[in-house]
């Protein structure tokens, strides 16, 4: 019989961590087990507050968003960030109501 390797059973390993994470962990250790490990996330009235300001953004004309997706295994993080695209350019659209 032919014994059978545990790591083939787990989900493959991420070199990077997510920013959020990141952010959740210097917030509260506990936030970061819950969310990371647990997969259990939480809204509160700032994630409300920005996906209305999106809803508003995205009514304006001659604009479209843009998600770009960024990585750094030099950094080890990885994550997501808004922009607008408008005829004057890119622009970057993160507002953070964090205190870290």
């Amino acid at each position: 019989m032919q014994a059978l390797e545990i790591d083939s059973f787990l989900p493959p390993k991420q070199s990077t961590i997510r920013v959020c994470a990141l952010h959740a962990f210097a917030y509260c250790p506990r936030l970061f087990y819950l969310e990371e490990v647990e997969e259990l996330h939480t809204q509160d009235a700032a994630v409300f507050a920005g996906r209305r300001l999106h809803a508003e953004l995205e009514k304006q004309e001659d604009e479209e968003w843009e998600e770009l997706y960024l990585e750094s295994e030099e950094l080890g993080l990885r994550g997501r960030l808004d922009a607008l695209r408008t005829r004057d350019g890119v622009g970057n659209c993160q507002i953070k109501s964090t205190h870290i």
